[in-house]
């Protein structure tokens, strides 16, 4: 009798799509707009004007022709600020690769110890020693010493 060999095909790994909003859109006016404010709120504030051409609430307001009550309502809106870490998350994600630089160039520059333990820890190279206390119940400390009075 031959045994039937499966073979299991790998997809290469392929970059994610963006994560779709928590936040339901349907219904919603001015989804767009919506989706802009989400990646306006997830910036640095130092960035947002370089960014997105708007520096503040106010000014984005006006860029996109809303009501800056609606802004404060797209806030209370549930699955908001879900959306907003998401997006913040992507923008970092997409800049890891220059905040290591900026720590290895720290690290070598400056030598603090806490930024070489981050460098560090981040290759594998350094990893935190915990002392742990074992407790051990009362009934188990019997049966070891029971075992350690039979033993030779």
């Amino acid at each position: 009798m031959k045994k039937k060999v499966v073979q299991k095909h790998t997809k290469k790994a392929t970059r994610k799509p963006k994560k779709a909003p928590v936040s339901d859109l349907s219904g919603m006016n001015k989804p767009q707009e919506y989706l802009e404010f989400i990646t306006f709120m997830s910036l640095p504030r130092a960035l947002r004007g370089q960014l997105t051409g708007t520096e503040t609430q106010d000014e984005f307001s006006e860029k996109y022709g809303i009501n800056r009550n609606t802004l404060v309502a797209w806030k209370k809106r549930v699955g908001f600020w879900e959306d907003v870490q998401n997006a913040r998350k992507g923008f970092f994600r997409e800049r890891s690769a220059d905040v290591l630089l900026a720590l290895e160039t720290a690290c070598l520059k400056d030598g603090k110890g806490s930024d070489v333990r981050v460098y560090l820890s981040y290759t594998g190279e350094y990893t935190e020693r915990a002392e742990q206390e074992h407790k051990i119940s009362p009934e188990i400390q019997a049966a070891l010493d029971k075992i350690e009075r039979i033993l030779p």
